[in-house]
């Protein structure tokens, strides 16, 4: 079943209007108009992957999928079967595609980090795995040097944690702040360390942010911020009694707007969406969900995706998850183009839970992962003013 959205233009009102199938006229019309169709890839999908070099990635439960025309075909990506994938024939949550060029991905596997510069043809043991740090917990690329690379991984126990980093594609690694286990916890108890958030600033290659907690504060978790490539830190912020997961902005036409996601647990079944213009020194609030969890005036909600085009970072789409006894919730997907101050509440039949949101390289493309495959919304901007063509932006 094809939806069809129509957007005013930005600085108005909202108006929407759904069409079931059939043409429209739409496109005579002013506005931003998104159809939105199921790929052919219906397998659970985990994670997407969108590189400035164009192609489009997918992990599912027993591999990594590859589309070169935005999810109408898709083939599998080569990956090593032993020792990399489990007894099951999964494949580990430990993919990352380089943002900046398809052809390097590296894997965590059981043994270690693999990694591939030649499109998959060949693998190669990166990193070995640590005897005592041998919980890969989250791998990152920062797009503005792709030979930097950060690394967070724990004891089994999880009761510690330790960062490394790369700065010649993997070759070498060095551990910067050897004292990164969050304060606060209390003397001679354990800590079940959480690893929500590691994420390389878009421009900059030395600076990133990381959300690390020990389980009994996860209500408490700090967003920090690091300008010398991990080596210290500084707190930028604490979202009230939420765990921050995403965080997407500092993009070329507002280096200074970040928008964070951040979830609260089952108790309050909540979360928030606050902004910053000011690369994080104040911070405002665009969304909040306060009616689920042990308040029962609605269903509980948490975020499950957030994604921001890339060419224009007043637009941001947001997925919501809603679980416990009162599903089921609101429609899942809220878009809105005017950084905000509006938003769109839509949803396409039998979505399903979500797992992932990602906008194409030339945003007009939007792209869902859900349990049961990949929705694309194709995104007509031809209508609005100071359209963009060029290397990456490239009509769809």
């Amino acid at each position: 079943m094809k939806w069809r959205v129509l957007f005013t233009g930005l600085g108005t009102l909202l108006v929407i209007l759904a069409v079931v199938l059939g043409p429209s006229s739409a496109s005579a019309q002013e506005g931003l108009l998104v159809e939105w169709t199921q790929t052919t890839l219906s397998d659970p999908v985990r994670r997407l992957y969108t590189p400035s070099s164009g192609a489009l990635f997918a992990r599912t439960n027993t591999g990594l999928m590859r589309s070169d025309d935005a999810g109408e075909t898709w083939r599998d990506v080569p990956i090593p079967a032993t020792p990399v994938r489990a007894p099951d024939g999964k494949v580990p949550e430990g993919i990352v595609v380089d943002p900046t060029n398809h052809a390097t991905i590296y894997l965590a596997a059981g043994d270690g980090i693999y990694k591939t510069d030649d499109d998959a043809a060949s693998w190669h043991l990166l990193l070995p795995k640590d005897s005592k740090f041998s919980s890969f917990k989250s791998l990152t690329v920062s797009p503005a040097n792709p030979s930097s690379l950060y690394l967070l991984e724990t004891t089994d126990t999880l009761e510690s944690v330790r960062f490394m980093r790369s700065h010649d594609g993997g070759q070498t690694w060095s551990e910067p702040d050897p004292a990164l286990d969050p304060p606060g916890r209390i003397v001679g108890m354990g800590c079940h360390l959480i690893v929500s958030l590691l994420r390389p600033h878009p421009t900059d290659q030395h600076r990133l942010y990381r959300a690390v907690s020990c389980s009994d504060r996860g209500t408490r978790v700090t967003l920090k911020e690091s300008t010398d490539g991990g080596a210290s830190w500084r707190e930028l912020h604490r979202p009230r009694e939420a765990d921050p997961r995403w965080l997407v902005g500092a993009q070329q036409d507002a280096p200074d707007r970040l928008i964070l996601g951040s979830n609260r647990d089952s108790r309050f079944g909540n979360y928030v969406l606050e902004r910053s213009d000011d690369g994080g020194t104040s911070w405002t609030t665009m969304l909040e969900y306060t009616d689920g969890g042990l308040s029962m005036r609605g269903p509980s909600l948490a975020i499950a995706g957030l994604a921001m085009d890339p060419t224009r970072s007043d637009r941001l789409l947001l997925a919501l998850n809603a679980y416990g006894r009162n599903e089921p919730g609101p429609p899942p997907l809220r878009l809105t183009v005017d950084n905000g101050q509006t938003w769109t509440e839509y949803s396409p039949d039998s979505l399903g839970k979500i797992n992932d949101v990602a906008f194409g390289i030339d945003g007009r493309m939007m792209f869902v992962a859900t349990e049961g495959g990949i929705w694309r919304g194709r995104v007509d901007r031809s209508q609005e003013s100071g359209e963009r063509t060029g290397p990456g932006l490239a009509r769809s």
